[in-house]
């Protein structure tokens, strides 16, 4: 397991062309991640999630257009069940959420069409989180 890391950090968790840098958890409050593209890579990946306690889907808010829900994660059907993330030469940085409901691991598979590039494992807790 390592820390979180900063956008660009050589430390940044990573699965496949892409890093994670996560902001500190705060309970019913959506979870802002930037997704950053490592290297050359045009086109779009997707991510969905799960509770690893009990399956619960995870939703993501990666829209170009739409603001964030307003205030706090009322229900746990608020989102999108998964996150289409496109990538262009101009737009390295994915900027958007994702909505834990509460605290535990929750893996988040990257894919590209139907081939899995990889799982990042988010360990979701009060203080910052570690990622796997």
């Amino acid at each position: 397991m390592s820390k979180a890391a900063h956008v660009g950090s050589p430390s940044a968790p990573r699965v496949g062309p892409l890093t994670f840098s996560l902001s500190p958890y705060q309970p019913r409050f959506p979870d802002k991640v930037l997704i950053h593209r490592v290297g050359v890579f045009t086109g779009s990946l997707s991510l969905t999630g799960y509770n690893c306690r009990d399956g619960r889907l995870l939703r993501f808010w990666y829209r170009i257009r739409g603001s964030l829900p307003a205030g706090t994660i009322r229900a746990p059907t608020e989102g999108d069940r998964a996150a289409v993330l496109r990538f262009s030469r101009q737009y390295p940085d994915c900027p958007g959420y994702m909505l834990f409901t509460e605290p535990g691991k929750w893996d988040v598979v990257v894919s590209h069409g139907a081939t899995t590039i990889g799982i990042i494992v988010i360990t979701v807790t009060p203080a910052p989180r570690s990622l796997s």
